[in-house]
């Protein structure tokens, strides 16, 4: 495989699942939806899908830059914030403008601190309970965010013991979160640091410099068919047996096998790869940014004019609309930013 790309079939795939279960799972969460409160819907842990991003973020972020160096001799710090800036502040702010506007439409109040949002620190006023609604959903793009305006930095100056250091960083986080929660309980400490989840999206970069290496073992293990076989299916049923573990450790496991899934894919079935994947691949940050709002319109709508068209109608006109609006906000971006 060459160093100056990476090409994963199946990534596609994946990020389309961890959207729509997000989406699936905020069904409830950001909707008054009356009558049909009472209906039977088995909704995906959220969680779950949220880790995997993290790990995807995590190891391609890490790829993206070794390219970089291997291309250039180093990395540029500020390039990369710019990078990350254009790519993700127009839909980030275009959907705050968008959700308070949903609120004012709907006629409900601004309930909440604004200062986190407006500061791209969604995370601490999660962890503070203080971010107002429809834009709950926002503490994953302030994790997000630490993490591009950090990991820079630490890439930078672990040069020369790269891998040892990204991983021992990981690993003490990992420890601390622990420790916190066995010490202090649940508290804001905790909350932080799993909010945060750096330890997650640093064992992607740990996942993605092993593999530039072409460390033999890795290769071996990642190029066998039955490992994408295993991997995909514990993928695939993490929501039936993971809420089961301890709070502490679902994070570890869920990034754990997010990382089998990742490698899995350079097996390069292409049964993983189409171009419905594709196309949601491309708008699943759209899908994330807008899922809540849409719901939450949608609900409150259908509870206005009093039409209760059931679940599935429900559901659908939801995922109808998130598609439409995020495929449109990602075009007009892209088309006026060149992203």
């Amino acid at each position: 495989m060459s160093k100056t790309s990476i090409n994963l079939p199946g990534l596609s795939i994946v990020r389309t699942i961890c959207a729509f279960s997000i989406l699936f799972g905020h069904f409830y969460q950001f909707g008054d939806w009356g009558v049909l409160e009472n209906t039977p819907i088995p909704l995906p842990e959220i969680y779950l899908p949220v880790v995997t991003f993290f790990v995807i973020t995590g190891f391609l972020i890490t790829w993206g830059f070794l390219n970089e160096e291997s291309q250039d001799g180093d990395i540029g710090i500020i390039n990369s914030y710019k990078r990350r800036a254009k790519r993700i502040l127009p839909l980030y702010y275009i959907g705050i403008i968008v959700g308070l506007l949903a609120l004012w439409l709907c006629g409900d109040p601004i309930k909440g601190d604004l200062w986190g949002l407006l500061a791209l620190q969604p995370n601490i006023t999660h962890i503070l309970g203080t971010t107002p609604f429809p834009l709950w959903h926002y503490w994953f793009l302030g994790t997000e965010v630490t993490f591009y305006l950090l990991f820079p930095l630490l890439f930078k100056i672990s040069h020369q013991h790269r891998l040892p250091i990204i991983a021992a960083v990981a690993i003490l986080w990992l420890l601390l979160k622990w420790g916190s929660y066995f010490v202090l309980g649940k508290g804001l400490v905790y909350r932080y640091l799993g909010v945060t989840e750096m330890d997650t999206l640093l064992f992607g970069s740990v996942a993605a410099i092993l593999f530039y290496e072409q460390k033999t073992w890795l290769l071996r293990v990642c190029n066998n068919l039955w490992f994408a076989i295993i991997s995909w299916g514990l993928f695939l049923t993490t929501q039936l047996w993971v809420p089961l573990l301890p709070s502490p450790v679902r994070s570890l496991i869920i990034a754990l096998f997010s990382l089998m899934v990742i490698l899995s894919c350079f097996c390069g079935h292409p049964v993983f790869e189409n171009r419905f994947s594709q196309f949601f691949s491309r708008i699943s940050y759209g899908i994330y940014i807008f899922h809540p709002i849409v719901i939450y319109v949608c609900a409150e709508v259908l509870k206005h004019y009093q039409l209760n068209i059931g679940l599935p109608l429900s559901v659908l006109l939801v995922v109808v609309l998130t598609i439409v609006l995020a495929y449109l906000m990602h075009s007009i971006t892209k088309l006026v930013l060149r992203v």
